[in-house]
């Protein structure tokens, strides 16, 4: 994998007239000969401002030799950026890493995973009439979002997210991911996406059907007749069909549009799985995988499984990344925060993700204890200022930059220690810093 290839062609459309034109708010914004380029406040938000702005200001400057300016000149300056200039330089990461990769993936898929997620937000009068929020027990509404990515669970990267109010339906988010996956023109019959019991709706399964997406989702015994008769019949692996007639007319009406060759009366066919679990408990699992020689009932369990590895991700942003901290009160400065920071993790994680499989090839003839993984962490820590800086100076040579961060991810790693299992629970009620969540830098 070239991922030297890859912050080339980002720094190439970074530095470029046209992707300035693309995200400025007005084209008359960054015409003047500033400190603040449009180049430069783009690097600021994407560097990821954790700390007080001032001292993230100073340390910038003396990184970049910029010249100093002012809080208040790069608060004016970031709200004449659109927050889609993060997200174009996401799509060209996620577009040519796929264009790359040759994964094998679960069962010879690429296995994906969408959730959602509930981020604080600052308080402020505009920030809680968009986003809504939730109250309390003083009763005073805190401004949270609703957030939702389509994350792939083998190489770590988050291919799309959503930061929406807080009252938006996950399963609308989960939709607009697939739409957004679906324009990057990959091949979509060599991914499946799993979903949690919160998704099942007889809309999102027909939808994802005539998509042609394989998925895995889990589900409650309280959905649809035909899923609940076929949890009563007591077969581990059964077929059923859709009733289609249950869709109401709004659901028919957006299907229509979205497939105009769609015919109601078409019998669409789903598999059942039921898995017996440890505690006991009967997981019912919906899937579009009707092979069953392919896909034998065997295998469901470990599939279904591989959805934790979101978890961990949604968890590492919220508690390391402090993708809540924000340092704007408007709405604007929350959106170019939220999506600079899924930038910065993908951009991590591509190094990261090669480094491990070199050290993979370094250490195949050794023997050791534990296999061992890239403390993330650590990673995001060596990225502070050292990525961005790499992207704004074009006589920095990116290939040499990808070795030297590789190399020093390669000195902190973490052993992997198959078997273990922790009770589900909080240990630590309200405490908002815990010793072993350390931001990353």
């Amino acid at each position: 994998m070239k991922i030297d290839k890859i912050f080339s062609k980002m720094r190439e459309v970074l530095l470029s007239k046209n992707f300035a034109l693309r995200h400025k708010i007005s084209q008359i914004n960054f015409t003047r000969n500033r400190i603040l380029t449009f180049v430069n406040t783009v690097s600021i938000i994407l560097n990821l401002v954790r700390d007080s702005i001032a001292s993230e200001i100073d340390r910038f400057c003396q990184k970049s030799s910029l010249p100093f300016f002012t809080k208040s000149a790069f608060s004016q300056a970031r709200h004449k950026l659109k927050e889609t200039a993060f997200i174009e330089l996401n799509n060209i990461l996620i577009k040519n890493f796929y264009q790359q990769s040759k994964s094998i993936g679960f069962a010879g898929l690429t296995v994906l995973a969408i959730d959602g997620y509930n981020v604080e937000l600052p308080v402020s009068k505009k920030i809680k009439k968009h986003f809504g929020g939730a109250s309390n027990q003083s009763q005073s509404i805190l401004p949270m979002s609703c957030s939702s990515e389509l994350y792939d669970t083998e190489s770590g990267l988050t291919i799309c997210a959503t930061n929406a109010p807080y009252g938006a339906s996950e399963r609308d988010l989960a939709i607009k991911h697939i739409n957004d996956f679906l324009s990057m023109n990959v091949r979509i019959n060599d991914f499946i996406i799993l979903f949690d019991r919160g998704y099942p709706s007889l809309f999102l399964l027909v939808y994802l059907i005539l998509c042609k997406i394989h998925f895995l989702m889990r589900c409650c015994t309280q959905f649809i007749s035909e899923v609940n008769n076929a949890v009563a019949n007591g077969k581990k692996d059964q077929e059923i069909i859709l009733p289609l007639n249950k869709l109401n007319k709004d659901e028919r009406r957006i299907l229509i549009e979205r497939f105009p060759d769609f015919d109601l009366f078409k019998k669409l066919s789903l598999r059942i799985c039921l898995v017996n679990l440890e505690t006991g408990e009967v997981e019912i699992l919906l899937t579009s995988l009707m092979d069953s020689k392919k896909y034998p009932h065997s295998i469901f369990c470990e599939f279904y499984f591989n959805r934790w590895c979101i978890e961990g991700d949604i968890g590492f942003q919220k508690t390391r990344m402090e993708i809540g901290n924000y340092s704007g009160e408007s709405i604007l400065a929350v959106q170019q925060e939220f999506h600079a920071t899924i930038l910065n993790k993908n951009a991590t994680t591509l190094l990261a993700l090669e480094a491990k499989n070199e050290l993979d090839i370094e250490r195949q003839n050794k023997s050791y204890q534990y296999e061992y993984e890239i403390n993330y962490s650590q990673a995001f820590s060596k990225m502070k200022d050292r990525f961005v800086l790499a992207l704004l100076d074009e006589n920095v040579d990116l290939k040499i930059f990808c070795i030297t961060m590789k190399t020093s991810m390669k000195k902190h790693l973490e052993p992997i220690r198959p078997g273990r299992k922790f009770k589900r629970q909080v240990k630590y009620p309200g405490k908002k810093f815990h010793k072993n969540n350390r931001r990353v830098a």
